[in-house]
């Protein structure tokens, strides 16, 4: 990490100050962003010709292999097309259902029900914390390509600590509406 962060500095790329894993180089129309994630690297620009300039680059510093057009990144499914793109995480979704036992429910329309009211429930009858926790993280995954269910899901994550039934059932209803 020490090695590339000199190499793309000596390229002229700054760090993010508000993402350290993003890189920016140039503005405008010839701005080259470029995203490290391990050993990868996510490099988008309107300039073609930048990033193969970028490439030529990097190769010569260190060795690697071009993938080509994004396709899939940390269980984002990205399609590009010559006019726009599309994130989305269907297939997580299904992992999702699947690992709750879901996959067989009955498919719902809404994430919440207009008027739940989720609160504490001190009286009510607990479930399994890890698994509610394990649902809700899933979920918070889930926003990255689904702002539809940020709401239901922050009112849910409200209460991993001591969940009941009422919040289970509450985190069930959500994951029937991914159905």
């Amino acid at each position: 990490n020490v090695r590339l962060e000199k190499s793309l500095k000596r390229l002229g790329f700054r760090r993010c100050a508000s993402e350290q894993a993003v890189y920016i180089r140039g503005t405008g129309k010839s701005a080259i962003i470029l995203r490290v994630y391990v050993d990868d690297l996510i490099v988008t620009s309107s300039e073609p010709d930048d990033i193969e300039n970028f490439k030529s680059q990097m190769t010569k510093e260190f060795e690697m292999s071009d993938l080509g057009l994004l396709s899939y990144y940390l269980g984002i499914e990205v399609d590009q097309q010559s006019d726009h793109m599309m994130v989305k995480q269907s297939g997580y979704a299904r992992k999702v259902l699947s690992q709750f036992g879901m996959m067989d429910c009955n498919p719902a329309k809404i994430p919440m029900d207009p008027g739940t009211k989720l609160h504490e429930d001190k009286g009510g009858q607990r479930v399994d914390a890890t698994e509610y926790r394990k649902i809700i993280g899933c979920l918070r995954y889930l926003l990255h390509t689904r702002p539809d269910l940020s709401f239901s899901a922050g009112m849910a994550s409200r209460y991993m600590e001591k969940p009941t039934v009422i919040h289970s059932k509450a985190v069930k209803q959500i994951l029937r509406y991914l159905k």
